[in-house]
């Protein structure tokens, strides 16, 4: 077989992984078969060709696409010729070679797969040499070089499941085939289940990709609502869920699951006033949430830069389906972004969560803390302007979920004997209608419940 020599690429210590013969066998199937052409213009890219000459081949053929033409011999060598690239491309020789180096296109599928296996592999070593340099620059802070190696590594790892852009024609049997799937379902959600069915009726369960906002003031219950959903979502539902806890100890999150799960007053442990009939309940509920697929991390002074690193991790290794982040206003400015106006790092967090949301393809559910408006109005009911610190907290959630118990502003008496509903306000929905949902607060198990439940 004639080797070729002309525009090899030059490499300071050792040959880079390749295969010449599989980056010809591509370029070869790409000339004798126009549906060869198109799934090799769709799955590779100008930079996955090792030899210059092949890159530059591969690179006229797509052009010569792109303007309409049909890519052949004569087509090919016109565009290299008009780009005076044709010396570049190894001569009219090796073009001719090209023609008949595979007898069938058949195979295109096999050598695509070589060429990509060993670009990736080159986009390894590369990103290892990238990270050595960061690592040994002492003018850089740590987090970011941290940041900056697993962001390298996670590109390379999700090369093969990027989107592309796709016409109307694949795109409009897709969607059919979907309406026919929801229909089968019969009003099954689509999204994250919230255990809640007349949120999961309004919502249709939390939306892949989505930045879901949950505020309220203080004492109202928050913190209860987002774990009463991932409880519901792991346990329940089998799904994988993680759990940043800024505020509370893994151990009390926990306990306060047992207790809700259980039905047990959550009170009543803290005052050692626990009974053998509530230990056993506890005892029934411990093997199905030892079981659920939930992550908790209750690390102190977390960012997002390690709250994305974590979950990339866990997406990877478990895969997953939830996010919740307790809560945003107790999140620390990463790295360079601590410039002191507070204002602007919230702003900064929240676009690099919607981002994450997107990246991981999950619902991001984070709790935020609403300003005292609330507490100065005369019916104590929270909007969207209430939230804190950021305007970009609204622009940048898909939902916006207000949480609101009047019997909260009652005096203990009050509270005691007065009515335990709560609103589950949805002031922001991108993708469907906002409204009121009203749950049932029961502060001994730490839970909101469905009135339906309570009243079937």
């Amino acid at each position: 077989m004639e080797q070729y020599e002309f525009n090899q690429p030059e490499t300071n210590m050792t040959t880079l992984p390749h295969v010449s013969d599989a980056e010809r066998s591509v370029l070869g199937s790409m000339l004798i078969d126009a549906g060869a052409l198109e799934v090799c213009l769709e799955q590779l890219h100008e930079e996955d060709f090792y030899v210059p000459a092949n890159a530059t081949i591969f690179a006229a053929m797509r052009d010569v696409r792109a303007g309409g033409n049909a890519v052949d011999l004569v087509t090919l060598t016109a565009e290299l010729e008009r780009h005076n690239k044709l010396d570049m491309a190894g001569g009219m020789t090796y073009l001719t070679d090209l023609v008949t180096f595979v007898p069938t296109a058949a195979n295109v599928s096999h050598y695509i797969n070589l060429v990509e296996t060993k670009s990736t592999q080159r986009a390894l070593i590369r990103a290892g040499g990238e990270i050595m340099r960061d690592g040994m620059d002492d003018e850089k802070e740590l987090e970011e070089t941290l940041n900056q190696a697993e962001k390298r590594i996670y590109e390379i790892s999700m090369r093969k499941v990027q989107g592309t852009l796709v016409p109307m024609e694949q795109i409009v049997p897709e969607a059919y085939n979907l309406i026919g799937e929801l229909a089968q379902r019969r009003g099954k959600i689509t999204g994250v289940p919230s255990g809640f069915m007349e949120l999961d009726r309004m919502t249709n369960g939390f939306q892949k990709s989505d930045l879901i906002i949950v505020a309220s003031r203080p004492a109202m219950g928050k913190s209860s609502f987002a774990m009463n959903i991932a409880q519901y979502a792991a346990v329940h539902n089998s799904r994988t869920v993680v759990v940043f806890s800024l505020e509370m100890s893994s151990e009390q999150l926990v306990m306060r699951m047992l207790c809700t799960e259980a039905s047990v007053d959550s009170q009543r442990i803290k005052e050692g006033l626990i009974g053998s009939n509530e230990m056993n309940s506890l005892m029934e509920v411990m093997d199905p949430m030892s079981r659920a697929k939930i992550y908790i991390d209750d690390s102190s002074g977390a960012n997002v830069s390690m709250i994305r690193s974590k979950c990339r991790r866990l997406s990877a290794r478990a895969g997953l389906d939830l996010v919740v982040i307790d809560y945003l206003q107790l999140l620390q400015a990463s790295g360079s972004r601590k410039d002191g106006n507070r204002m602007q790092e919230v702003s900064d967090m929240t676009r690099q969560l919607k981002l994450l949301a997107r990246e991981l393809d999950v619902p991001i559910l984070l709790l935020c803390q609403l300003n005292r408006g609330p507490d100065t109005r005369t019916d104590h009911r929270p909007v969207i302007s209430d939230l804190r610190e950021s305007g970009s907290i609204e622009q940048d959630a898909d939902m916006v979920i207000l949480l609101y118990r009047p019997a909260a502003y009652m005096d203990t008496q009050e509270y005691e004997m007065g009515d335990n509903t709560s609103q589950i306000i949805i002031a922001k929905h991108r993708h469907g209608s906002t409204g009121v949902v009203k749950l049932l607060w029961q502060g001994e198990y730490t839970r909101f419940r469905s009135i339906a439940q309570e009243n079937p």
